[in-house]
């Protein structure tokens, strides 16, 4: 084993530690405490060599014995002499190596006379400054202040005035105006606007109309006004109009539609098909026939909808799915017996679409509070009463492990489980604090009914005014 000297005792020792510096515990303890007389009232202690190393190198100025002794060192004053003016004046001990001059006016006029100056370029108004400082960017606080602000140039839409703006309004609006006069006169049509509009309207193209006014109108909004003013043409439609229309609505798509009638408009189309009673190329083509039905019905089981889709290639596989859904056609499926641990956890996730029934027949209010917020349902027969009666009716064999139990067992528990709920309809909504309030009080599991209705004439009565 290799050999070191002890730094205590100077005693050569052998160890098997390539950083060892003692030979014993004794000589690191008595090596590393010293002896020292504390600096404010002269009392003998022991010091850890720490301590005294930062004593030597200036990273401390003293070390005392208690608290009482540290402020009082710290409320001594000692001599400096001023950096700029050469006088000498008191302050602190504890500041005695950080303030070098006697005031500010010393401290301000040596930083002038030994200082670097250069010149800087102000980063918002451009201005050439001189500072002391490297990383000065503005000329003032004013021009930084400025350049905070996320404000970009916008020109009024009505007086054409530039001013400024914060860049989140600009990007959500289409119209900008310096002030409220000029966003009041800008909602207005004025009386050479309208001159236009009377003049041009129906005579040029409402793009070219849009060029001779003074405020930048979009094309609805001409339009629109010019309706107001009863400049559009008339609208009824004529006989021949209606004829043509009957004959090609219920035959052709909406677009070759509206190529014969160019005046007109989808929705045009649409609200006059309604008035005659008449049903679209899209409607009829879309249609199911008594074939098609029939041929889903049949083979729903044994196809895929996308299948029955390429059959007549008419309908999309989700219209497909959704009609057969709503005539009661489905698909019997496989349940997913992963992530449940036992039976009461699979029989609680299926009663979501449940729950979510019963909360908005009782419009998802609380009937003892009448609070809408954070509703829940508790069952007033509790939960695991109407599972174990389900098991007793049943005769049902709880089984270790969850996916050794059938799809139709599966089934047949939670149509019973939900048949028995029905049957004794004794389930309540109310607020989550209520909810947990009536648990903390009676407990979980095995809640009676007779625990409810104590619990609500007691509620009623004030008894649980300070807790709720």
């Amino acid at each position: 084993m290799p050999k070191y000297i002890c730094l205590n005792c100077k005693k050569e020792y052998t160890s098997r530690k390539k950083t060892s510096k003692f030979c014993s515990v004794e000589c690191r303890h008595e090596y590393n405490q010293i002896h020292y007389n504390c600096d404010c009232c002269g009392k003998p202690m022991i010091i850890y060599r720490s301590r005294y190393k930062k004593l030597l190198s200036g990273e401390k100025h003293g070390i005392y014995c208690s608290k009482e002794c540290t402020d009082k060192a710290h409320t001594f004053k000692v001599t400096n002499i001023c950096k700029n003016c050469g006088k000498e004046y008191k302050i602190y001990r504890a500041f005695g190596d950080v303030q070098q001059f006697c005031s500010r006016e010393c401290f301000d006029n040596y930083r002038k006379e030994n200082s670097k100056k250069h010149e800087v370029k102000c980063e918002y108004c451009g201005k050439i400054f001189t500072t002391v400082r490297d990383d000065q960017r503005f000329c003032s606080h004013e021009c930084y202040g400025k350049a905070q602000r996320n404000r970009v140039t916008c020109i009024c839409d009505n007086c054409g005035k530039e001013f400024e703006r914060i860049k989140s309004e600009v990007n959500k609006r289409k119209t900008h105006y310096c002030s409220m006069d000029c966003k009041i006169q800008g909602m207005f049509w004025n009386q050479h606007d309208l001159w236009i509009l009377r003049n041009y309207y129906n005579k040029i193209s409402i793009k070219e109309i849009q060029d001779k006014l003074s405020k930048n109108w979009a094309l609805t909004a001409i339009r629109r006004k010019a309706q107001l003013l009863g400049l559009g043409k008339d609208r009824l439609w004529t006989d021949s109009e209606i004829e043509l229309f009957k004959e090609l609505y219920p035959v052709k798509p909406m677009n070759e539609v509206l190529s014969y009638f160019p005046g007109r408009t989808k929705h045009s189309l649409i609200h006059q098909g309604r008035m005659l009673g008449i049903k679209s190329y899209f409607y009829n083509n879309r249609i199911y026939t008594d074939e098609e039905m029939n041929y889903y019905i049949e083979n729903y089981l044994t196809s895929s909808d996308e299948d029955m889709a390429k059959k007549f290639n008419r309908h999309t596989p989700l219209g497909i799915h959704q009609k057969l859904y709503g005539l009661g056609y489905t698909r019997p499926y496989e349940i997913k017996k992963d992530g449940y641990t036992n039976l009461k956890q699979f029989v609680r996730e299926r009663l979501i679409m449940w729950k979510k029934d019963v909360l908005e027949y009782y419009n998802y209010t609380c009937c003892l509070t009448g609070a809408r917020s954070n509703i829940i349902i508790h069952h007033c027969r509790g939960f695991s009463i109407l599972f174990d009666e389900t098991v007793e009716l049943l005769d049902f064999k709880i089984k270790d492990n969850f996916k050794d139990y059938t799809d139709d067992e599966l089934l047949l528990f939670v149509n019973k489980f939900l048949e028995l709920q029905d049957y004794y309809h004794a389930y309540v909504c109310v607020t989550e604090s209520v909810h947990k309030l009536f648990h903390k009080t009676y407990g979980y599991g095995d809640n009676t009914e007779e625990q409810w209705d104590e619990f609500v004439n007691d509620y009623r009565n004030g008894k649980y005014e300070n807790i709720a």
